[in-house]
C-alpha cells in the first residue's frame, strides 16, 4: 500500500484538482490531462445529490468531490446529527447524516465500476479520493469505506478543510489507520466547528497563509488546539489553502520519518549551509553553546532521539558537554544554550540534498528556526523561511 504524500507539491496538485471540480457541469468533456471516466453533475435541489468526478492519469485513480455550492448542500452541512451505519463498513462508528447521505450516493457508483473492472482491475493501480469542505468530509467516509471493504486494493484520501464528520472514537482510530489526510488552516472556521463530531484522519495543521509550519495531529490533539472563529471564513476558501501550501513549496517542506533519515543509535556532525556559513559545522565553545565557529568542528558530535515522527532531542556526544541537550534558550547574545535536562523538541524539515531545517517544536518557541546571528550563533529566528539550513552527516562507523 502506498503511504499518504505529504509532498506540499503533490498536496498542491491535488488543491488543483480539487478546485477545478467545482466548474464541472453537464457539458464537461475533459478534466485537466486526465481520461474522464465517469462524473455526475448535481442540479437538483430536492434531494441529496453530490457532484464528482472520476478521472485516470497514468497508474492512479482519483474521484474528486465538490464541496458546498449549492443550497441543497448547505442543508447537507447542517444535518449534523449521529447516524450509524453498518454498511459502511466501519464498526461501532457513527457519520455526520448529511455527509453520509452522500457518501452513500457515490460509494454505490463506485462499487459499480469496481465490479465491472473499470477501475482498480490492474495490481499497480492507486486510487485516490480527495475533495474540499463538504467534499473532503464526504472524501473521509468515501476512503474508509473502501479501504474496509478492498483491503487488498491501494486506497488513500485527501481531504482539504475537512469538516468534523466521525464520532470521536472513530476519527481517532482513523488516524493511526493512516489512509486519510486532513489539511487543515488553524483559522479556519469550518474544521473547528463545535459540533459533537472529529475531524478524520492524520491531520496536517497549518497555522494560516502566512506561516509555513505545519503538524500533524489526531482528532483530540486538533480539537485541544483550535479555536473557533466564524469571521475567519476566508480561510476556508480554497484560494487561502492555495497560499498556506505555497508556503510550504517555498522551504521545500517534507515530513520526515525516523526510519528514512536517523537512527537513535548513530553519531552525527551538523554542518552548517546558510550563505557566509556554508561549509561550518556546528560546534560547542568552551561556554556550552551551539557556535558555527570552525575551531575543533569536527570534534563536535550529535546524537538524534527520536520522540516521534520528524521531532527529535539533539544532544552532544562528546567532551565536556556530553549528553547536554540543545534547548531553545534566548540569552542576550541571542544563543542556544546546552543544558542538562529533557531538552527540547526540534522538527526537521526536509529541503534537498541532504539538507534540512530544524524547527523548535516546544510551545513556548513552536515555529521557531535553529539559526545563525552575525556572531555565529545558532539562535532562535521567529517564523522566517530564510531559517539556516543544515547538513546532518552521519559519522564513519
Amino acid at each position: 500500500m502506498s503511504e499518504l504524500d505529504l509532498n506540499p507539491n503533490r498536496l498542491l496538485e491535488l488543491l488543483n484538482l480539487v478546485a477545478e471540480v467545482y466548474n464541472v457541469n453537464s457539458n464537461t468533456k475533459q478534466f485537466f490531462d486526465h481520461k474522464l471516466i465517469d462524473k455526475h453533475h448535481s442540479v437538483s435541489y430536492s434531494d441529496t445529490q453530490v457532484t464528482w468526478v472520476l478521472t485516470r492519469k497514468a497508474d492512479t485513480v482519483y474521484l474528486i468531490i465538490r464541496g458546498t455550492l449549492s443550497h441543497n448542500d448547505l442543508l447537507t452541512d447542517l444535518t449534523a446529527t449521529q447516524t450509524p451505519c453498518e454498511e459502511l463498513g466501519i464498526p461501532d462508528a457513527r457519520f455526520h447524516t448529511g455527509v453520509l447521505a452522500q457518501a452513500k450516493l457515490v460509494l454505490d457508483t463506485i462499487h459499480s465500476h469496481i465490479k465491472k473492472g473499470t477501475i482498480l482491475s490492474k495490481t499497480n493501480e492507486r486510487l485516490i479520493v480527495c475533495g474540499h469542505s463538504l467534499g473532503a468530509s464526504v472524501s473521509a467516509l468515501m476512503t474508509l469505506s473502501l479501504r474496509a471493504r478492498y483491503p487488498k486494493f491501494d486506497i488513500s484520501g485527501y481531504g482539504f478543510a475537512t469538516a468534523p464528520c466521525l464520532d470521536w472514537d472513530t476519527a481517532n482510530r482513523s488516524f493511526d489507520q493512516g489512509n486519510f489526510l486532513s489539511i487543515v488552516n488553524r483559522k479556519d472556521p469550518v474544521p473547528n466547528l463545535r459540533i459533537r463530531l472529529g475531524v478524520p484522519g492524520k491531520i496536517l495543521w497549518m497555522e494560516n497563509a502566512w506561516q509555513s509550519n505545519a503538524n500533524l495531529v489526531n482528532a483530540n490533539d486538533f480539537w485541544a488546539k483550535s479555536w473557533f472563529h466564524p469571521e475567519c471564513l476566508a480561510h476556508h476558501l480554497i484560494a487561502n489553502y492555495t497560499e498556506s501550501i505555497k508556503k510550504l513549496i517555498q522551504i521545500n517542506w517534507r515530513y520526515v520519518k525516523n526510519k528514512e533519515v536517523l537512527q537513535n543509535e548513530n553519531v552525527y556532525h551538523i554542518k552548517g549551509s546558510y550563505k557566509n556559513e556554508e561549509g561550518k559545522f556546528v560546534t560547542v565553545n568552551g561556554d556550552g553553546w551551539c557556535s558555527h565557529s570552525n575551531k575543533s568542528a569536527r570534534e563536535s558530535q550529535w546524537k538524534f532521539e527520536p520522540i516521534r515522527d520528524g521531532i527529535y532531542r539533539i544532544k552532544s556526544k562528546i567532551g565536556k558537554y556530553q549528553g547536554n541537550y540543545v534547548l531553545s534558550f534566548r540569552s542576550g547574545t541571542g544563543a542556544v544554550g546546552m543544558y542538562s535536562n529533557g531538552g527540547t523538541e526540534w522538527q526537521l524539515i526536509y529541503s534537498h540534498d541532504n539538507k534540512y531545517y530544524i524547527q523548535c517544536n516546544n510551545q513556548s518557541k513552536a515555529g521557531c528556526w535553529l539559526s545563525r546571528s552575525n556572531k555565529n550563533w545558532c539562535y532562535l529566528y521567529n517564523n522566517k523561511v530564510d531559517a539556516s539550513l543544515y547538513e546532518i552527516i552521519p559519522m564513519d562507523k
